[in-house]
């Protein structure tokens, strides 16, 4: 194929298998419906990643061989996802904890797979030399990042090309470009094209690879000064301000992994003796012999969230990276302890021993049984039957709508526990569940719960509320209109609390002219009208209604002697569209 002035010779595979991964993807998209949301997803992931896999490895040099490679391993990891997801989801219900993490965890198996195959392809078979194998790593790596932008650039351009023409009142492209078949075709197709053309395009790979590189060697100083820094800083401050965030583990974590990303990718193959400047080699191999303690400090943090509120998915997920955070630290700060300058060498020996530990790691974390749900749901069980947790703050709307089977089978144990289900206020709360439809409803009734008023603020507010005036005079207070409210309207009283008494009165009228009187709560300044509901025989939601001047008591007093406490037309009157009002 003929770029420009350039002749390149593009492999034909990659495109093949884009293309008709795209339209294999279309077809699935299509017919989704009409199979089984389990099956549907499984042949969707398999189609995905043999398609992303084949698309990086295989070669029309050394077609069978890679192309079974490749089969092999789309039908390994998304038969490991149906079981996965077999074991954990319900289809009525939602659980949004589990379903990217496994793909993103399985496509990190796959690309960890595809570089050790590639490093082993033309080498004598188990044999995996480091120099190939960080090749392949950083090859695959770009190869990914490349394509990606180059895919969606060229959607970028497509849907100005639409747009364009839509200018002139043309909509065929854009109709054309927005269509299922075409995009699902196109990402295909040109991702295989971009995956070919930056395989041929050696030269500005490289340059773009050391360029990277090179920036990771700066960015690995400034880590290591940052860290070291941190550590110092931590006897005067002490850890407590670490736990008063939410965000002491992702931090703390990203400070490792993103430490371990760029000294690899300082030192790279580990053949050149002298990565760093001594001086500045010094600062980096000081770093690596306190990395454990972020691993410690991290899953600490995560654990003392644990600890209060039991196990959850993403908790799960934060140990593991806790714990992969401190092997790999553990690991690199005795190379660097047991080798002293030979550490780069000793680390580039490890790395494929501790890349395959955390592929192995990925898999075993996802056996049903092992699996995050699973374990949160345990964790939730033993909290309440332990009395960890009172039934009033337990979280049962998780275990029923977010953590599928195994929070349903969870819910099933406390049901058939006969000291859990003599519990009057468990009772309550599973009769309250059985209502609920999903966990948009359970969401709300905990929301309408943490709006609940204190018994004891509830009474001070109703005895404030039966103190107050009621204008006019002639009228009393509307029987019912206490039992009537709300808390939430029972709130509005609270204005009443930081101010004089003589500033609050209750006006009773027929605002809406239905013959049954309304109440509105005055306070100076404005009015805060409750209608009511003769039907329902309660209080609606209130209704402002602002003055052009303040007033007090006395004036309200005098009002109501001259009689002038009445009801006025509007000054403009409500519109009417259809059935719609507006006032």
């Amino acid at each position: 194929m003929k770029l420009w002035k350039y002749e390149v010779d593009l492999d034909p595979a990659p495109i093949t298998i884009g293309l008709f991964g795209g339209i294999a993807l279309f077809f699935l998209d299509e017919f989704e419906k009409s199979l089984s949301p389990l099956l549907a997803e499984s042949l969707f992931f398999f189609v995905w990643l043999a398609a992303v896999s084949g698309g990086l490895v295989i070669r029309h040099t050394s077609l069978v061989k890679d192309s079974l490679f490749t089969l092999g391993l789309a039908v390994a990891l998304a038969g490991f996802y149906a079981l996965v997801r077999s074991y954990i989801t319900v289809p009525t219900t939602t659980d949004p904890y589990i379903g990217w993490q496994v793909i993103n965890c399985l496509f990190g198996v796959a690309l960890v797979a595809v570089c050790f195959y590639q490093a082993q392809r033309d080498e004598s078979p188990r044999k995996f030399p480091y120099p190939k194998l960080f090749q392949a790593a950083w090859a695959t790596l770009l190869l990914v990042l490349l394509t990606t932008i180059f895919v969606g650039l060229v959607f970028l351009v497509l849907y100005l090309w639409g747009e364009l023409f839509e200018l002139i009142g043309i909509k065929f492209f854009s109709d054309l470009f927005s269509s299922s078949v075409f995009r699902w075709s196109t990402g295909g197709f040109t991702a295989g094209i971009g995956i070919a053309l930056m395989r041929e395009l050696d030269a500005p790979i490289l340059a773009v690879r050391r360029l990277i590189l090179e920036t990771f060697r700066v960015l690995a100083v400034i880590v290591a000064i940052a860290g070291l820094a941190f550590l110092l800083a931590l006897p005067f401050t002490g850890i407590t301000p670490l736990w008063n965030t939410r965000a002491a583990t992702p931090i703390l974590l990203s400070m490792v992994f993103l430490f371990i990303l760029f000294l690899n990718g300082a030192i790279q193959d580990g053949q050149t003796k002298r990565t760093f400047w001594r001086p500045v080699s010094f600062v980096i191999m000081a770093f690596i012999v306190v990395l454990p303690i972020y691993g410690l400090l991290g899953l600490y943090s995560t654990w003392l969230r644990v600890a209060q509120y039991g196990l959850m998915p993403d908790r799960v997920y934060a140990l593991v990276l806790g714990g992969l955070a401190l092997g790999y630290g553990i690991a690199y700060a005795l190379s660097v302890i047991l080798k002293r300058m030979d550490w780069p060498f000793t680390i580039t020996n490890l790395n494929p021993r501790l890349a395959l530990a955390t592929a192995a790691v990925a898999i075993v974390m996802h056996i049903p049984m092992l699996d995050p749900v699973s374990l949160s749901a345990k964790s939730q069980q033993a909290r309440l039957q332990s009395g960890a947790v009172a039934a009033s703050d337990f979280d049962f709307g998780t275990l029923k709508f977010s953590l599928g089977k195994p929070g349903q089978r969870a819910l099933d144990a406390i049901r058939n526990d006969s000291t859990l289900a003599a519990r009057e206020d468990i009772k309550i709360a599973l009769a309250d569940l059985a209502e609920m439809k999903d966990i948009g409803d359970w969401w709300m009734a905990q929301s309408k719960k943490e709006l609940a008023l204190p018994t004891l603020e509830r009474d001070k507010l109703i005895a404030k509320l039966k103190s107050l005036p009621v204008f006019p005079s002639s009228v009393l207070m509307p029987d019912g209109f206490i039992d009537g409210l709300n808390d939430d309207h029972l709130r509005q009283f609270q204005v009443c609390e930081n101010i004089e008494l003589k500033r609050c009165a209750l006006i009773a009228l027929d605002f809406n002219r239905d013959r049954y009187d309304d109440i509105a709560l005055w306070n100076g300044t404005s009015v805060l009208m409750f209608p009511f509901d003769p039907d329902e025989k309660v209080y609606k939601e209130p209704v402002w209604m602002n003055s052009n001047g303040r007033l007090t008591l006395t004036d309200l007093e005098a009002a109501d002697k001259a009689g002038t406490i009445k009801l006025v037309p509007p000054v403009t009157d409500s519109l009417m569209i259809g059935d719609k009002r507006f006032d």
